[in-house]
């Protein structure tokens, strides 16, 4: 995992990087039933000197195939932090658009660790994520859920871009509401 932030952030040196990466999410129940969340560019928000909300997207912004919101709510201090099940840090909102025209939805749902590489506020942040669980929160009438409780872990590459991130949060929200028929929002606010 140590190995593909390294890569990530080489390729935002060299590259001009917007941010993204890769979530990795299997099933509980039956690993080989995988979902690879590949996003292309990522935008984060400082909400405080410890927290953090983010936006990983997967194609256009005003039409994405795929989307992560994560909210960081307290930052882990190496040998200090205790490493409890019930002590997650981060929240996960991981949604998945499908069908024609990408008009379905389904929304998982969960929390994990982040480890943020640089102090947060930098312009690029670098986050691996890990021991995450995800369970289908809501859906498109008709989706069929492949994995139900799940598993993810992966590495992120985030710009800091405080301004751009309600708009962008406000676009993901009407686009899901959209799809559904009602309103969820997953703003991380």
């Amino acid at each position: 995992m140590r190995n593909m932030l390294v890569l990530i952030s080489a390729l935002c040196l060299f590259s001009g990087c917007t941010g993204g990466g890769h979530l990795g999410i299997w099933s509980e129940a039956d690993q080989d039933r995988t979902v690879k969340g590949d996003f292309e560019s990522g935008i984060y928000r400082l909400d405080d000197k410890s927290q953090f909300t983010a936006l990983l997207l997967q194609g256009p912004a005003d039409n994405p195939s795929q989307a992560l919101v994560l909210r960081m709510f307290w930052q882990p201090v190496a040998g200090s932090t205790p490493l409890d099940p019930d002590a997650t840090n981060v929240s996960i909102r991981y949604i998945l658009f499908s069908g024609p025209g990408l008009n379905q939805v389904a929304i998982y749902q969960g929390g994990g660790y982040a480890y943020p590489q640089q102090s947060l506020g930098a312009a690029m942040l670098n986050v691996n994520i890990e021991q995450a669980n995800l369970h289908l929160f809501d859906a498109s009438k008709g989706f069929e859920d492949p994995l139900g409780a799940s598993g993810a872990s992966g590495g992120i590459s985030l710009r800091r871009d405080d301004g751009a991130m309600l708009e962008a949060m406000r676009r993901l929200d009407l686009q899901i509401t959209k799809c559904l028929g009602y309103p969820r929002l997953v703003r991380g606010e």
